[in-house]
């Protein structure tokens, strides 16, 4: 069954399970299971079963067990497979994301001590590359800062920035403290 899409080693897999469910009925109509004597006490084929059927039932319910096995053991390698491919899809866009350079779009002029800011690790003059999900090509101006940390209070926001030239990333909580705002620091955008 190589070639095969997820799609259709599932539908395959129904059509056994359905399949191995009507020759289950089978032995269930004639009140036998798949170990059951067929013969009776005199080594003859019972009267009162429908002995051919049966055996044809049993067969057909071994033959397609082991090939739903065979086809699960399939299904399990394509789901590994997919997710193989979804992580490293993943890490590739991270990484694509990571290599792009992002410029500066705000600069901190402020930081309180004690601060959300100063514990998440921003220091005066850090150029911010990335608050969140806004970067210089999305942002519009300090209100969306202002309100992607009031909608952020008590989550983690990702603030990339750059510090003599070293790119830092840093996880800023915004959170009510001592003193003004829910970071303690304040920004200018960079002309």
């Amino acid at each position: 069954m190589a070639g095969l899409s997820i799609e259709q080693l599932i539908a395959k897999k129904k059509d056994f399970e359905t399949e191995i469910q009507f020759n289950c009925n089978i032995l269930s109509k004639n009140g036998v299971g798949m170990s059951e004597d067929l013969i009776d006490s005199e080594g003859f084929p019972r009267a009162d079963l429908d002995v051919g059927l049966i055996r044809n039932a049993r067969v057909k319910i071994i033959y397609l067990r082991n090939d739903l096995k065979n086809l699960m053991e399939e299904i399990e390698g394509k789901l590994h497979e997919i997710h193989q491919n979804y992580r490293s899809n993943k890490d590739l866009m991270e990484e694509k994301l990571s290599t792009l350079k992002l410029h500066p779009f705000l600069v901190v002029n402020r930081v309180d001590e004690g601060s959300p800011a100063e514990v998440a690790g921003l220091k005066l003059n850090d150029l911010i590359t990335q608050f969140g999900s806004i970067t210089k090509t999305n942002f519009t101006g300090l209100q969306a800062i202002g309100a992607l940390v009031e909608n952020s209070e008590q989550k983690e926001i990702v603030v990339c920035i750059e510090r003599n030239n070293t790119p830092i990333k840093l996880s800023l909580k915004p959170a009510v403290w001592s003193g003004k705002g829910l970071l303690g620091c304040n920004v200018l955008p960079v002309k």
